[in-house]
């Protein structure tokens, strides 16, 4: 992966932690999200849009958390 892309991935991150939102300058039209199979309705989220909301009912099963790049 170049170090450009290491970078867009790391501001969509950091905007996602901080906001809750995307960047839609540098987001992928085509993204889809994949919930594990096991999880009850396990969907495949499309678009940005999709993602967020897919984080979005991921995160809301927990008072706190972190996501944390290494």
């Amino acid at each position: 992966m170049s170090q450009e892309n290491v970078e867009i991935v790391r501001t969509q991150v950091e905007r996602f932690k901080e906001t809750g939102k995307s960047s839609p300058e540098t987001a992928a039209q085509d993204i889809t999200w994949h919930d594990p199979p096991d999880f009850p309705d396990a969907q495949v989220h499309h678009g940005m849009d999709g993602v967020i909301r897919a984080l979005g009912v991921w995160s809301s099963a927990w008072t706190e958390w972190r996501i944390e790049l290494n």
